[in-house]
């Protein structure tokens, strides 16, 4: 793709949140945050995210600076399960939409996970916060705990990075939890995490969803993922025909951004 040709090709960008717009379960840093900002007085913006709303207020809004053009920015949590809008008039976010599990569904989930943790070993390790989230819409498993990196800083960084660098201990977790769970969806959402949902609730959804709302077509929107290999949880994005740009992490995007939005 011409990234020079971008900003007249499209109306919209939408990204992922860790690993493409923040470090995982990391704060937004202050480069980011500028280029951010300027793309959002130029394209209409969402955030789609397989965590929870909570995770955009600790990494994304915190390092927004105060002027930026919040109204324009959609936010999906939960792969977009979930829709935020912001109010100018109240000066706050708003829940419009969510799909949630059934307490009976949240259960199958949670001993599934839990028994797949046990089998392998995983619930031996040291975690920080809790290790299965319940999300409304998603239950999200997180081998070192929520809370790693808010806890142990950039030591945390560094053992989400390292614990599992080739997804083989995730993909053998999400097979065990799939095979025990086939009226759901498990995917790879991060370093350290799988999300399991209602089948067809993933980032195809979300995206389908902005897309409606906004009344735009496929071809008028740009997808920033990092996780866009079969089984990751951006890969359903690409079914959409929606262009996608892979990025391994959000020094990459943040350069690709740039060269977008100085064409």
């Amino acid at each position: 793709m011409d990234f020079k040709n971008v900003g007249q090709m499209k109306r919209a960008i939408i990204f992922d949140l860790d690993g493409t717009l923040t470090p995982s379960k990391a704060l937004m840093t202050s480069e980011m945050a500028a280029v951010f900002a300027q793309a959002l007085d130029q394209f209409e913006v969402c955030v789609i995210s397989g965590g929870s709303f909570k995770r955009f207020e600790k990494q994304l809004f915190a390092s927004l600076p105060e002027e930026v053009r919040l109204s324009k920015l959609t936010i999906m949590p939960t792969c977009g399960t979930q829709r935020y809008e912001y109010d100018d008039a109240t000066g706050s976010w708003h829940l419009a939409y969510i799909d949630e599990l059934s307490g009976h569904q949240r259960q199958q989930i949670v001993a599934a996970l839990e028994e797949g943790i046990a089998h392998f070993g995983y619930d031996k390790l040291e975690a920080h916060g809790e290790r299965i989230e319940d999300r409304g819409s998603q239950i999200t498993y997180s081998a070192l705990g929520q809370d790693i990196a808010d806890v142990q800083g950039a030591e945390g960084l560094r053992r989400k990075a390292a614990w599992d660098m080739d997804n083989s201990k995730k993909e053998q977790l999400r097979e065990y939890v799939q095979r025990r769970l086939p009226d759901f969806e498990v995917r790879i959402s991060s370093p350290t995490s799988i999300d399991v949902s209602k089948p067809g609730m993933d980032k195809a959804y979300g995206v389908n969803e902005f897309l409606r709302i906004r009344s735009l077509a496929p071809e008028a929107v740009v997808f920033f993922g990092d996780r866009l290999m079969p089984g990751g949880n951006d890969y359903p994005v690409k079914r959409l025909g929606v262009d996608c740009i892979p990025v391994e992490n959000w020094q990459e995007a943040a350069s690709i951004l740039k060269q977008i939005l100085d064409a």
